[in-house]
């Protein structure tokens, strides 16, 4: 298989970290992987036995990463999957509008609230540094953070929407909603298709995301592959 024939969202961990990510990728050969601390995620140019020998090279003992394919990831033995399941793959077109408010934009000086709403909400992973990867905006109701939305991976032509969530105490008011289309309309106007992914059992968020503009494109495998000990530096 070569990635030329296939979607380039099929493969979209490896396309960043070769693209438009390439300066965060540790490893420079069949395997690629973001630092810890920015993201949990690896790739493999090919799932062939030299390109999981480069991966257990680059994540190394005691490190564990996602891997984010079309196609389900045939893990070969010793190796083993510690979790594996699929997600529904969304991408924006043309997606509605923001309503007109403002949407601060998040730092390094946000990490701490930025974690503690990740802590409380689960979107998905994220990480201390993982706001270097793409402008995140937040909402703040007296002095708190609410609710943010931002990007994540970035290949070319596509940047995904990421750590979209919402305070329990401040639900059903729009803000996700509206903080998806306000990074949807930075994305789009850099001439990219915004995308994003949602767990399978969430059909409400689903809808939600039809409703601004998304539709559905494929299911993606994430897939968390093990190392035998005896494989890593």
């Amino acid at each position: 298989m070569t990635h030329s024939a296939v979607h380039p969202l099929d493969h979209p961990v490896w396309l960043a970290l070769t693209t438009e990510q390439a300066p965060f990728a540790q490893g420079r050969g069949l395997a690629r992987a973001f630092p810890p601390t920015i993201a949990r995620f690896a790739a493999m140019e090919e799932p062939t036995p030299a390109g999981f020998a480069a991966l257990a090279e680059v994540l190394g003992p005691q490190m564990m990463a996602i891997t984010l394919t079309a196609a389900a990831l045939e893990v070969p033995r010793p190796w083993t999957v510690l979790q594996d399941f699929v997600i529904v793959q969304m991408v924006g077109d043309t997606v509605d509008e923001a309503p007109d408010r403002e949407y601060p934009v998040l730092g390094e000086a946000d990490v701490p609230d930025m974690l503690a709403l990740v802590n409380l909400t689960r979107p998905g992973p994220f990480a201390a540094e993982t706001y270097r990867l793409g402008t995140y905006y937040g909402l703040r109701v007296d002095g708190q953070l609410v609710a943010m939305a931002g990007e994540r991976l970035h290949l070319r032509g596509f940047t995904e929407i990421s750590a979209v969530c919402t305070h329990p105490d401040h639900q059903g008011r729009g803000y996700g909603k509206a903080l998806v289309q306000r990074v949807s309309q930075g994305i789009l106007a850099r001439g990219e298709r915004p995308f994003l992914h949602v767990k399978t059992d969430n059909a409400g968020a689903v809808r939600a995301y039809r409703r601004v503009g998304f539709e559905e494109r494929v299911g993606i495998h994430a897939t968390v592959p093990v190392a035998p000990s005896g494989l890593t530096p």
